[in-house]
């Protein structure tokens, strides 16, 4: 066997019998198109600039073309976005595969805090390694919707008021209040988003149909962030209120009250 045979024999070897590493990288471009905002424990959380919205008792609908690199471990919760004493958007192990596609499923769920301190809770399937129109909406109670179709599962109450910052992928402080079987909630991390859309509306009811491009805002749009800025430092709103995203410190999360 020839010196550049022996060379092409012992890579390819090796290479087969490495681990394939996951890309660093949604692994097909989001249905809505441009870039995206990734999600990751290694990076800053994004959180808006000053208090987001401090009276804002309801309703609201969250929406997002979201990625999911790898279902959390089944103990464990991504926070996707979500106010400290207010709401947690998250995403949670899951242990299904709903699309027979030999990868575990993740689930969608939200907390939310009351002024009464009732919370109210939702969970839901959500298949990874795919893009996903991801919903939540709270109107008292808690709705988790995607791909088309959403269903009412929760109780609660109107939102509480706080002068908290909205935070991406960092961990949104909620006394009291815990996912199902006592997940611990964690910094999002392999999860990316493409179009981030919150409304003071419910925009969503039972069947729905997805949205087939980038959002567009409207009267009711209070923040709608494309992701398709060239720095990942700071995201502009493209909604009339024009409340910036930006990179903030690792901990924010905990020093807003």
């Amino acid at each position: 066997m020839g010196y550049l045979q022996i060379v092409l024999f012992v890579v390819l070897v090796v290479g087969w019998m490495s681990p394939f590493p996951l890309l660093a990288a949604p692994h097909e471009p989001s249905p809505a198109g441009g870039g995206w905002l990734e999600l990751s424990s290694e990076l800053s959380v994004v959180q808006s600039e000053g208090s987001w919205f401090p009276v804002l008792p309801g309703p609201l609908t969250l929406e997002a073309w979201i990625y999911i690199d790898a279902s959390p471990p089944l103990q464990n919760a991504f926070s996707l976005i979500g106010q400290t004493n207010r709401f947690n958007w998250a995403i949670l192990g899951g242990a299904g595969d709903s699309n027979f596609d030999g990868i575990k499923d993740a689930r969608g769920g939200i907390l939310t805090k009351g002024i009464d301190d009732d919370s109210g809770i939702v969970v839901g399937q959500l298949v990874v390694r795919r893009w996903v129109h991801y919903v939540a909406i709270i109107d008292g109670g808690t709705v988790i919707g995607s791909q088309g179709f959403v269903r009412r599962t929760g109780a609660g109450s109107p939102l509480a008021s706080t002068n908290a910052p909205l935070i991406l992928g960092g961990v949104p402080i909620l006394p009291g209040n815990a996912f199902p079987h006592e997940q611990e909630t964690l910094p999002a991390s392999g999860v990316y988003i493409d179009e981030l859309r919150i409304s003071r509306v419910v925009r969503y009811k039972g069947q729905y149909d997805v949205p087939p491009k980038a959002f567009t805002a409207d009267a009711d749009t209070l923040g709608l962030y494309h992701f398709d800025e060239e720095s990942s430092e700071r995201y502009e709103d493209a909604s009339e209120y024009q409340i910036a995203l930006v990179r903030g410190e690792k901990n924010a999360e905990s020093k807003s009250n």
